[in-house]
């Protein structure tokens, strides 16, 4: 079951799924996506599905107002990677990679080989959401907040007053 299905109960279905995932996590540090090449197989997995699976836009066409759904390509996010990953069984987040990837206390540790491949899957979303939003299948406002990027805009001037005196006499 996907979202774009329209089942308001949808976070059920997945909850199942996601409970039945836990079960197989344990404890422990253990790996769970033993090499970047996986990982990079299971990001692929995800795009795959993201694309083939629009979202339904609700739009209204003509002077009648006619209601009318436009498919939408659904956006690459990493809470949906990782919604995507716990649903297989196979991890509940990708927080240690992304984390071992980018900071560099982590660059001899057990997640600096991912570090490549979480830059080149980061740079894919970035760029998915970032054309979507060009060409209007996203809120601009939103991906502009998502990847933190700012519009500013910064006026500096200078104010002169005067001091008059009116008397009457």
């Amino acid at each position: 079951m996907t979202p774009t299905e329209k089942d308001p109960a949808y976070w059920r279905e997945r909850a199942k799924t996601g409970a039945a995932a836990l079960q197989k996590f344990g404890e422990g540090t253990q790996k769970r996506i033993e090499s970047p090449a996986q990982l990079w197989q299971y990001a692929c997995e995800y795009f795959e599905r993201q694309s083939g699976t629009p979202w339904l836009k609700k739009d209204y066409k003509g002077k009648d107002a006619i209601e009318v759904d436009i498919p939408t390509s659904a956006p690459f996010l990493w809470s949906g990677l990782d919604d995507y990953l716990f649903e297989k069984g196979v991890i509940s987040s990708l927080k240690d990679y992304k984390t071992g990837a980018r900071n560099h206390e982590y660059k001899e540790g057990a997640y600096a080989a991912y570090s490549d491949v979480i830059r080149v899957i980061s740079d894919i979303m970035t760029s998915q959401k970032i054309e979507g939003a060009m060409v209007g299948a996203y809120n601009s406002n939103l991906v502009a907040r998502l990847e933190g990027l700012q519009d500013k805009t910064e006026t500096t001037g200078e104010i002169t007053i005067k001091q008059l005196k009116v008397g009457y006499e």
